[in-house]
């Protein structure tokens, strides 16, 4: 596996462990009602995941950034 692709895949895992983060502290600190999230589960865990449409699009915007931030630091 070449270089490239074991830090496109460090990224990618980053990306995900970043939006389920964004969703719990979204979740456990109250900002928007419990009616706004859905049980599913990651990686074999439940998680509280935002189905607002808006909210996902920040969450969305902010991976980007993160992707975009990284691939400059490569």
């Amino acid at each position: 596996m070449a270089e490239a692709d074991v830090a496109q895949i460090g990224v990618d895992i980053f990306s995900e462990f970043l939006e389920i983060a964004i969703h719990s502290v979204l979740y456990n600190r109250e900002l928007y009602p419990a009616g706004v999230f859905e049980r599913r589960k990651k990686y074999n865990v439940p998680v509280q995941i935002c189905v607002h449409p808006e909210v996902n699009q920040y969450i969305t915007q902010v991976k980007k950034f993160q992707l975009i931030a990284s691939s400059l630091l490569t």
